[in-house]
């Protein structure tokens, strides 16, 4: 193992940052920045809040831009931060030029979709939702191969799902590795 990568990975797991409060799946954010770290998503986007806690109640809130750029840094990730609601999303890659090419390619999915990992037959079978799976056949498919339910994934494509689900086990098998899975 990169002891380099491995130093960065205990640094993302230590972080107060990209913790998602809702009981379950308390690494899904860290997960997706874990696989941009590793190379496997060329760009990964997430979201980090934090909360504030009274008497009464507790509410979400945005989180400290700075906070996020100086361990984004610390890792080696380019990043792009905006605010959106009661969450900060953060964008992020290892290749500084795919910024770019995310920020031009929102509203081309395709494109989007091939930054994010997918299998360019997933982002071809974006184009038309009847060439996807439904969502009940996918949640049956990936149970059956023992892929966790708390993870990052992407909808398969009907026609190239046995290759498609190939990336998704990649993933989860380098969540394990690296102790990451919620």
């Amino acid at each position: 193992m990169d002891t380099d990568l491995k130093q960065k990975v205990e640094m993302l797991k230590a972080s107060e940052l990209f913790v998602h409060y809702g009981g379950f799946a308390k690494n899904i954010e860290k997960q997706e920045i874990l696989l941009a770290l590793t190379g496997l998503k060329p760009v990964s986007q997430t979201a980090t809040s934090r909360m504030i806690v009274t008497d009464t109640s507790a509410q979400a809130t945005t989180e400290d831009h700075n906070k996020i750029a100086n361990l984004m840094t610390q890792l080696g990730l380019y990043y792009l931060i905006e605010d959106s609601n009661n969450s900060t999303v953060v964008t992020v890659t290892k290749n500084q030029p795919l910024l770019g090419r995310y920020l031009s390619s929102i509203n081309t999915p395709e494109e989007l979709y091939k930054l994010f990992g997918c299998p360019e037959t997933v982002a071809r079978a974006y184009k038309d939702d009847f060439k996807l799976m439904p969502f009940g056949d996918q949640e049956k498919l990936l149970n059956k191969v023992g892929l966790p339910e708390y993870m990052p994934t992407f909808r398969l494509s009907k026609l190239y799902y046995e290759e498609e689900i190939k990336t998704l086990i990649s993933w989860y098998e380098t969540l394990k590795y690296y102790d990451l899975l919620s």
